[in-house]
């Protein structure tokens, strides 16, 4: 049987955030990604009220989500110009814009709150049924380990090791 419950490959925001849920519960977990720091581009920036909402239960303060602003409007445009045009009242729209670099910061720091940490730079390559438990196959800098547990959560993205080795599309 395995010591370590779930291990979640894949650090953006699904994975953070079931990381932290988690911890909240005295879940014993792990969370790796196969990046060696967390990213610098974002691959979105819209958060909607209810993820904000969310945060808060998830013990997250509105003042962490910094730098974040109301949506008030929206230019849609083809080179220079003008498609559609929209204004909104911020507070009615819920929509923040907070890049996802930002995001990830704020998810990570409360997962740190929980004693939870990122480990960056291992990557999952594989993983195999033992039957009453998985072993996944990690790779870092040092070589390989094996690690046990009873759920593995592939939230590693478009290109999902998880998946591939699972054999889902």
């Amino acid at each position: 049987m395995a010591d370590l419950s779930v291990l979640i490959a894949g650090a953006g925001p699904s994975g953070l955030t079931l990381a932290i849920e988690l911890a909240r519960r005295g879940i014993p977990n792990r969370i790796l990604d196969r990046e060696r720091t967390r990213p610098t581009t974002s691959r979105a920036i819209g958060t909607q009220r209810r993820t904000t909402e969310v945060f808060r239960m998830m013990g997250i303060p509105a003042s962490a989500l910094t730098p974040s602003v109301r949506l008030r409007g929206l230019r849609l445009a083809d080179g220079t110009r003008t498609l559609a045009s929209l204004r909104f009242d911020a507070s009615e729209t819920g929509v923040m814009i907070m890049d996802e670099t930002d995001t990830e910061r704020v998810l990570e720091q409360r997962l740190s709150q929980l004693g939870g940490a990122v480990e960056y730079g291992r990557e999952l390559t594989t993983f195999r049924d033992d039957g009453d438990h998985l072993v996944a196959t990690v790779r870092d800098a040092n070589g390989t380990e094996e690690i046990a547990c009873q759920f593995l959560v592939g939230a590693d993205g478009a290109h999902s090791a998880v998946r591939e080795a699972a054999g889902i599309g």
